[in-house]
């Protein structure tokens, strides 16, 4: 009977569950740093509305100019956002453990 030994060992590392836990909080640090550049991106917000209106005192003819579009209305609002580079950047969760550890 002959063992692989190379297919064993992936196998071994494969059912590991703190190999996958490892793994799985590598991927989430990733991700939590590629969130935290993208929070100091600036942003170019576009938003739009289209209504119509009714100018009557009577109900139902006022009704009547909303439903014939006698009075339509539209604004468009851009909006640009930038952050300010003066404030001091928060730690990620890597650098506020690994500072906890030098201590």
């Amino acid at each position: 009977m002959t063992i692989d030994v190379p297919a064993s060992v992936a196998k071994a590392f494969e059912l590991r569950p703190e190999l996958k836990q490892a793994m799985l909080q590598q991927e989430n640090q990733k991700i939590l740093e590629t969130y935290a550049r993208n929070q100091v991106l600036p942003t170019l917000d576009l938003s739009g509305s289209y209504r119509y209106s009714g100018l009557d005192e009577d109900y139902s003819d006022t009704l009547d100019q909303v439903t014939g579009t006698d009075f339509p209305g539209w604004q468009v609002q851009l909006q640009f956002a930038c952050r300010s580079q003066t404030r001091r950047r928060a730690p990620t969760p890597a650098e506020r453990s690994s500072s906890s550890s030098r201590r």
